[in-house]
């Protein structure tokens, strides 16, 4: 099983892109709790979110994970730049079969009306959850890139 270290999570990197043609809606993750995969399946638990209904998955997307490492460095040229060397970089093409939400995460405001009247409002709603997925292919892999880069 391959899995990130509980220490290294904050140095993981992990984004979703559809294709161009797509227009679907991507996870966002704010803090990440867990990364696994073991084989051909994975699960990512995480703080952010997804606005998928259930009944829509299995969907498709290209997950890009990278891990680098902690201390970053700089380069000659670039002096409000930080690097970092990456230990572990892959693009995949998953199917995400399965969300499980585990708790709410919304951040409440407080606003007061036109009339005077204090509200509570939750401009960006998020969830600890968690999804599951099939790893289907790895960019480089002609049958991922022909999905990728296709037009609908």
């Amino acid at each position: 099983m391959e899995s990130v270290p509980e220490e290294q999570l904050g140095e993981c990197n992990i984004y979703f892109l559809y294709s161009n043609s797509r227009s679907q809606i991507q996870p966002w993750i704010k803090r990440l709790f867990a990364y696994e995969v073991e084989g051909s399946e994975g699960m990512i638990e995480f703080d952010g979110h997804y606005y998928v209904f259930d009944e829509n998955f299995p969907t498709k997307l290209l997950m890009s994970f990278s891990l680098r490492e902690r201390e970053g460095f700089k380069k000659e040229g670039y002096p409000d730049s930080i690097f970092y060397n990456v230990i572990r970089k892959a693009d995949l093409l998953i199917e995400v079969h399965k969300r499980e939400k585990i708790e709410c995460t919304d951040r409440i405001s407080k606003i007061t009306d036109e009339d005077g009247e204090e509200m509570n409002v939750c401009f960006f709603p998020t969830d600890r959850q968690k999804i599951y997925f099939n790893i289907k292919g790895s960019l480089g892999d002609k049958e991922v890139e022909d999905w990728f880069f296709a037009e609908d």
